[in-house]
């Protein structure tokens, strides 16, 4: 398999979900002795599926969870966590795109870097574009924490 860079690579799907056009899948995948980079698969024409390359926010690691598409399959979120070089913790990622590309990066709150630890997103569920929920924890002053996300804003 090829990454969305054209390099060699080693895939790791971590999430499915199924929508009208067909099923998504959301992991990431390693070229050489770089870092993970996010990776999104979508339903394409003709029963093939086309490897989307998504941003990655940092050089380090960065691992998407979960995916929820939405509009019949023609877009979706995909969720995960990145690992910041200065720190090391984990901080979380949430991306929205379609299934013929134009990622994006949507900001999102990192509760754990309060405590100086780990935020992480391990799965969404959307309704619609502008109605899309998300899980995971993070580290709070007592331990892991629950963390529950919901987005309400306009479609992207």
């Amino acid at each position: 398999m090829r990454s969305p860079h054209g390099f060699l690579a080693s895939a790791y799907p971590q999430a499915i979900a199924g929508s009208a056009a067909g099923p998504w899948l959301a992991g990431s995948d390693r070229s050489g002795h770089a870092g993970f980079s996010a990776l999104v698969e979508a339903p394409a024409a003709g029963g093939r599926w086309s490897e989307l390359a998504t941003p990655d926010p940092t050089r380090q690691d960065n691992y998407l969870e979960g995916v929820a598409p939405v509009d019949g399959g023609a877009n979706a979120w995909a969720v995960g966590y990145s690992i910041q070089l200065s720190t090391g913790n984990a901080q979380s990622l949430i991306e929205f795109g379609s299934a013929h590309g134009g990622w994006q990066i949507v900001p999102s709150p990192d509760p754990g870097a309060v405590n100086s630890g780990n935020t992480f997103i391990d799965a969404a569920l959307a309704f619609a574009s502008s109605n899309v929920w998300a899980v995971g924890t993070y580290d709070g002053t007592t331990g892991q924490r629950t963390l529950i996300l919901h987005y309400t804003g306009g479609a992207l």
